[in-house]
C-alpha cells in the first residue's frame, strides 16, 4: 500500500509543477462558473415562436413584433419544433382558442414572458387567459442547462483520465516505467496508483461542478457513484493516452481525439431519437450519459441509474483490459 501511495504522491507533485496539468485539475470547476454566469443570460435574450398557420395571419403579424416566428402547416411539426434542444414557444388553435405549447422543461421566466406576449394581443376573437400545454414533463428547468450539465459532468470525469494519461507519459519520458521491471512495484500496483489518481481528480471536479450548478438539489451519494462507475472507462482513456503518446506534445494530440470521442455521445443523446440510440449501446460513454441524466435531469429516463451505472462499469472494464494489454506490449513491462 505504501508503494502505491508514494506513486500517487509523485503524480500529484508532477501535476502541481506542470501548468497544463494544473489547468486540467480545475478545468471543470472553471467551466461550471462560466455556465452558471452566462447561460441564463443567453437563454433570456432569445424569443422564438413556432406557430401553426390556423392561428391566422393577423395574429402571426402581431406576434412577429415580439420575436422570431416560424409558421408550420402541421400541428405535429409545431410540437416537434418545440421539443428540440433550444427554448421555443409553440402557438396553436385548440377548440377555437389560442394555446401556448411548451416542452415543459423550459425556464419558468421563459414561459411567463411568452404568456405576457400573447396576452398583449387584444383581438376580440382571442379569449383570455391563454391555455398552456406541456408536451413533455411538468418539471420546469432549462433544456440548454440540461445539455451543458450532462456534458460538463462527463468532462469532469474525463479530466481524471487525462491527468492519469499525462503522468504515464511523464513516467515514460523519465524512464520510470522501465524501473518498474526491477523495482518492488508491480505493473498492477502501478495501474492502481493511476486509477486512484484519476478517481480523485475526477471526483474533485465532478463534486465541485455539481455544487456550483446544482447546489443541494441532487443526491451527492449518486454523484460520487457516477465517478466510481465511470472509473474503469476513465482509466482506460488515461492508459490509452499513456500507451500511444511518445511525449507530452503527442499526449495533447491524443487528448483532443479522445476528448471528442468522449464528448460526442452525451451531445448526441439529446438529438438522436430513442430508436436510433441502439447504435450507441456498445459505447461505455453512452451508459455513462444515461447514468448522469438520471441524477441531473428531471423526469423518468430510458434506463435507471443502477442499470446504467453497472453497464458503464462493465463496458469500461472490458475497454480497460484491452488497453492494458496494449500498454504492457508497448511499454514492455
Amino acid at each position: 500500500m505504501g508503494k502505491i501511495t508514494n506513486m500517487i504522491k509523485k503524480d500529484f507533485t508532477v501535476a502541481s509543477r506542470d501548468r497544463m496539468m494544473s489547468i486540467v485539475f480545475f478545468y471543470s470547476i472553471i467551466l461550471a462558473f462560466v455556465i452558471r454566469m452566462f447561460v441564463p443570460t443567453v437563454e433570456g435574450t432569445q424569443v422564438k415562436f413556432a406557430i401553426h398557420e390556423d392561428v391566422g395571419e393577423e395574429v402571426i403579424m402581431q406576434i412577429e413584433e415580439f420575436g422570431e416566428v416560424t409558421v408550420f402547416e402541421d400541428v405535429e411539426d409545431v410540437s416537434e419544433r418545440v421539443q428540440r434542444v433550444d427554448s421555443v414557444a409553440g402557438v396553436v388553435m385548440d377548440g377555437g382558442k389560442l394555446q401556448l405549447v411548451f416542452e415543459g422543461n423550459e425556464p419558468e421566466g421563459f414561459i411567463e414572458t411568452n404568456k405576457i406576449i400573447i396576452n398583449e394581443i387584444t383581438l376580440p376573437t382571442i379569449p383570455i387567459p391563454i391555455s398552456i400545454d406541456y408536451r413533455a414533463t411538468d418539471e420546469k428547468g432549462s433544456i440548454l442547462m440540461d445539455l451543458l450539465t450532462v456534458v460538463l459532468v462527463a468532462i469532469a470525469t474525463y479530466m481524471g483520465g487525462l491527468i492519469a494519461g499525462f503522468t504515464i507519459v511523464d513516467d515514460r519520458e523519465t524512464k520510470t516505467t522501465r524501473a518498474i521491471v526491477v523495482s518492488p512495484l508491480s505493473v498492477y500496483q502501478y495501474i492502481i496508483s493511476k486509477y486512484a489518481s484519476a478517481l480523485f481528480v475526477g471526483l474533485f471536479g465532478t463534486l465541485g461542478a455539481t455544487v456550483i450548478l446544482m447546489g443541494g438539489s441532487v443526491d451527492y451519494v449518486e454523484v460520487m457513484l457516477i465517478m466510481f462507475f465511470s472509473s474503469t472507462m476513465v482509466v482506460a482513456m488515461g492508459v490509452f493516452i499513456g500507451t500511444y503518446a511518445e511525449n507530452q506534445m503527442g499526449s495533447l494530440v491524443l487528448q483532443k481525439v479522445t476528448g471528442w470521442m468522449y464528448m460526442i455521445v452525451p451531445i448526441l443523446s439529446f438529438f438522436v431519437g430513442e430508436r436510433w440510440q441502439v447504435v450507441l449501446y456498445p459505447l461505455p460513454t453512452y451508459w455513462q450519459t444515461m447514468m448522469i441524466r438520471n441524477v441531473y435531469m428531471a423526469g423518468e429516463q430510458k434506463f435507471d441509474f443502477w442499470f446504467s451505472g453497472t453497464m458503464t462499469f462493465i463496458s469500461g472494464l472490458l475497454l480497460l483490459i484491452i488497453v492494458l494489454n496494449a500498454f504492457r506490449k508497448k511499454v514492455r513491462i
